[in-house]
């Protein structure tokens, strides 16, 4: 017998699914569900390195379904959910031309739909075992590891995304220099995004653990792709939370000269928890050039936020609206308060 619920009875049972995979099978109950399911259950999409995974996205972005689209996710299928551990490789995936062509081809499709405001890329944890010896300049045409290959393939199709893109996040990035990141497309999306989170993936042999040569292109990633090419473009970032496998590396990034007028939040964190030393006068200049600025997150200790403009504000305060729903933010039990 058909099920026969008022529209707000089905919104409130719709909104009340967590998951978009049981959202979509709510809309096999009727007509009536399935046309009130819909919007949430394809609001966000994604797709792994498998192949099945990739040409189902594309099929699903190729079809009427793709205008409800407002997120496109990519996630390594070596990384967990949270993106900073290396779980059991699946044997079904990989770094294969064929399966890179369709996960480009995806992207390339979300990233022009006008409803798509967030792009979010999670790449497999560690570096590729290729890299171990290499730094950026001797990778050139088919020497290119298969892995790195797709990595860069999948940012560039962030430059399709200008005007509409808000919320872009690149986890578990190889630290090393790229042209796509210097490209008119990519460099063009900047200025739109209000939100953006990045991390750098581990060295398979641990942190910080390159060759001289290596190390010194890990600076050069965070002070000319981070500072000069993202933190310079993107002036109206509300909220940034950067993560490396090193604290030193942030001493790359010129923070005298990086000037956002929007920004509320910053969160600098390090994979292995030990915080970040950012001496006070350096916050001090930062904060007296952000008027905006309401919470600094050095991510120091499991309870500690280093500075926060109002000592009565929750980090939540900081709209849900402004915030991603994909920033974690901390709920702190010290704060520190600086001069103003």
């Amino acid at each position: 017998m058909p099920v026969s619920l008022p529209a707000e009875i089905m919104i409130m049972v719709v909104n009340g699914v967590s998951s978009a995979n049981d959202c979509r099978s709510l809309r096999a109950v009727d007509k009536a569900f399935c046309n009130a399911a819909t919007p949430t259950a394809f609001r966000t999409v994604g797709a792994t390195n498998r192949r099945d995974s990739a040409l189902g996205l594309v099929s699903l972005l190729e079809s009427d379904l793709a205008k409800y689209v407002e997120e496109a996710v990519y996630r390594d299928s070596a990384a967990d959910d949270n993106g900073d551990k290396v779980i059991a490789a699946d044997e079904d995936a990989g770094y294969l031309p064929a399966i890179e062509d369709s996960l480009v081809r995806a992207f390339s499709l979300a990233a022009q739909l006008p409803r798509v405001k967030s792009l979010r890329f999670t790449f497999h944890p560690k570096y590729s075992d290729a890299l171990q010896d290499l730094h950026a300049d001797v990778f050139r045409g088919n020497d290119v590891p298969a892995q790195l290959h797709m990595q860069h393939a999948l940012i560039a199709t962030v430059g399709g995304a200008a005007p509409h893109l808000r919320v872009l996040t690149l986890a578990n990035v190889t630290p090393l220099r790229h042209a796509v990141y210097n490209s008119s497309a990519f460099t063009a999306v900047l200025p739109f995004i209000t939100h953006l989170q990045l991390s750098i993936a581990f060295h398979k042999s641990g942190p910080h653990s390159l060759n001289t040569s290596g190390s010194t292109d890990i600076l050069k990633f965070w002070h000319l792709v981070v500072h000069n090419g993202m933190l310079e473009r993107a002036k109206g970032l509300v909220s940034i939370t950067l993560t490396s496998d090193t604290r030193f590396v942030f001493k790359a990034i010129s923070w005298r000269l990086v000037m956002l007028p929007r920004l509320k939040y910053l969160a600098l964190n390090t994979s292995s928890g030990s915080g970040i030393d950012w001496p006070t006068h350096v916050m001090e200049d930062f904060v007296a050039r952000h008027g905006q600025l309401e919470w600094i997150d050095l991510g120091i200790g499991a309870d500690k936020v280093h500075w926060v403009r109002n000592t009565h504000a929750d980090p939540k305060d900081v709209s849900e609206c402004e915030m991603p729903p994909s920033v974690a933010l901390k709920q702190t039990g010290q704060r520190g308060r600086m001069r103003q």
